[in-house]
């Protein structure tokens, strides 16, 4: 704490911090960190800070040497021990090109790939929004600075951490199904801004930009790719079979080529569309080659926020 009170001063007196930092009150402190000292991991569950042992839920075996030791307290009240370690993580050389999909994102069905099969998500945050008016009601009712108040917080919070685990827990399995079946997974590169302006809630409460970031993380694991095509890539419009573009308005859910006669799902002509634009950029294959784009790839070494 010293020391990022020293970082926060000399930012400060180098002019890239407009205020000095502020005193802080107990409850606003969310996390602090010890190094070396400080603290003593003893056998089985304990740990010992300062002086005092405390009992902890292991959830794993430690890999290597501890370096940091953080201690977080999240909105709910809860404290979770976070330990930094050197570990030697063995990832596997280079992706050997295998299976390829084309999964297309959409409100209806959460994912459709290139050969029908849908992936249906829930929608958590929808399922507990009676329960969170209810809490909201009551904490409304509370006088302000009072413990009751701040109790009854809690327990909102706690209902907003409920949906997130079920939400990610989720995510990681569906994640681990598709590396399953695929080696290769191509992707759209949505403006999930722009479709928040539009649908709302339900946007967010379907976090396709944390499936995605699970889904590298779970694919670079297992020695699997995930990459992206261009964003003005046309994917619904345009006919998977003969390469038709024509205008589709949102309440159509079927796709119909006028030269080819093609019938199909909308999504699922999308992610036809996706594994061949995909396919294209990547290995040079495909019925018609777009105009040439920068690829993005979504391999990243960081895993994603737990």
């Amino acid at each position: 704490m010293l020391e990022r009170l020293d970082d926060s001063y000399r930012r400060f007196f180098k002019h890239l911090a407009k205020r000095p930092p502020k005193y802080k009150k107990v409850r606003q402190r969310k996390s602090f960190t010890l190094k070396q000292a400080g603290w003593k991991l003893l056998d089985g569950n304990k740990v010992q800070i300062s002086g005092r042992v405390y009992k902890f839920v292991k959830h794993r075996d430690l890999p290597g040497a501890v370096k940091t030791l953080t201690i977080k307290r999240d909105a709910a009240g809860r404290l979770w021990l976070f330990f930094s370690v050197v570990e030697k993580v063995s990832l596997p050389n280079g992706v050997t090109p295998g299976k390829m999909a084309g999964i297309d994102f959409g409100l209806k069905t959460f994912l459709t790939d290139h050969t029908g099969k849908t992936y249906i998500a829930g929608l958590h945050h929808r399922h507990a929004l009676r329960r969170l008016r209810v809490l909201q009601s009551h904490k409304d009712k509370k006088p302000q600075g009072t413990n009751n108040r701040r109790k009854a917080a809690k327990l909102i919070s706690r209902t907003h951490i409920r949906v997130a685990d079920k939400r990610r827990d989720a995510q990681f399995k569906l994640a681990h199904e598709l590396c399953d079946l695929y080696d290769m997974i191509f992707l759209e590169n949505l403006n999930i801004q722009g479709m928040k302006a539009v649908w709302g809630r339900k946007v967010s409460d379907l976090a396709f930009y944390q499936f995605v970031s699970i889904l590298k993380y779970v694919a670079l694991k297992r020695g699997k790719t995930v990459e992206q095509i261009g964003r003005f890539e046309r994917t619904t419009g345009k006919c998977s079979r003969c390469g038709h573009i024509q205008t589709l308005e949102l309440r159509e859910r079927t796709f119909c080529c006028e030269p080819c006669h093609l019938t199909i799902d909308r999504d699922h002509n999308a992610a036809r569309n996706i594994l061949r634009a995909g396919a294209s950029a990547h290995t040079g294959l495909g019925i018609r080659k777009t105009r040439p784009q920068k690829r993005a790839v979504l391999l990243d070494a960081r895993s994603p926020r737990l």
